[in-house]
């Protein structure tokens, strides 16, 4: 008979965290169930599965770098046409990543859109995937200095090699020439390499006049993002204009 602390010590020397903090509990449950030798391994080795996967999406949210409280249970579809409703709940089983789709949500302050977008890298990273958000003139700033120390690389690396990258604030804050290079790079290279999420207060059509004039780049932007996306229109009155009059 192995005493709890000698079966504590085997699991932890094999990693069965689960096992090794939880030995007790499942092995009571196992008892209640009256579970034979063979279905108590198999109920061990799935708790064990399970809590490995489910530490792993931590991780790859933790390293998404989001808002981890925005959830898909706690967003409010109300602020959603009844089609585009409809589309985000087909959508939540993240499969666009795969077909490459991109998505583009326009509307005012306040109204969700960024609750959305870290919900699906949310899912994504539950699902398997990574992903990662950033400002768009934050990670603009990043690559541009990225480029004149020569690490451009190592910075990049975040929003190229995620499967689902979430752009915040798109348009909304100016970009100068050197920033708006930088972004045409980051969208070019991901070009039908996993999706990406652009959330904006300004219409793309309205683009040009938020961004460097330099209109072949901007257009370049604007037709690479639209290529193989989905439109989601917010709209209503601002969360915050709410909880001001509050």
């Amino acid at each position: 008979m192995v005493d709890n602390d000698k079966l504590f010590e085997l699991a932890k020397s094999l990693q069965l965290f689960n096992l090794a903090n939880n030995s007790e509990e499942l092995i009571k449950k196992a008892i209640d169930e009256n579970l034979s030798i063979k279905d108590a391994i198999t109920f061990f080795l799935t708790e064990e599965y399970n809590d490995k996967q489910h530490r792993f999406a931590l991780n790859r949210i933790s390293r998404a770098q989001i808002n981890q409280t925005m959830s898909f249970e706690n967003f409010d579809f109300s602020r959603l046409s009844s089609t585009d409703e409809m589309l985000v709940r087909n959508i939540m089983n993240t499969d666009f990543i795969g077909n490459n789709e991109n998505f583009i949500f326009i509307g005012h302050h306040g109204l969700g859109k960024t609750h959305l977008g870290t919900a699906l890298v949310r899912k994504a990273c539950f699902d398997g995937k990574t992903g990662y958000s950033d400002f768009t003139k934050n990670m603009c700033r990043k690559l541009v200095v990225g480029h004149k120390i020569g690490d451009w690389y190592n910075v990049a690396k975040n929003y190229l090699d995620c499967d689902i990258l979430f752009l915040q604030d798109v348009a909304t804050v100016p970009l100068d020439i050197e920033e708006v290079v930088a972004l045409y790079e980051i969208i070019s290279l991901r070009e039908n390499h996993g999706s990406i999420i652009t959330e904006t207060c300004v219409s793309p059509k309205d683009w040009f006049g938020k961004m460097a004039s330099d209109n072949v780049l901007v257009s370049g932007i604007i037709d690479r993002l639209k290529q193989n996306s989905i439109i989601i229109k917010f709209e209503g009155e601002s969360y915050r204009g709410k909880e001001h009059k509050k």
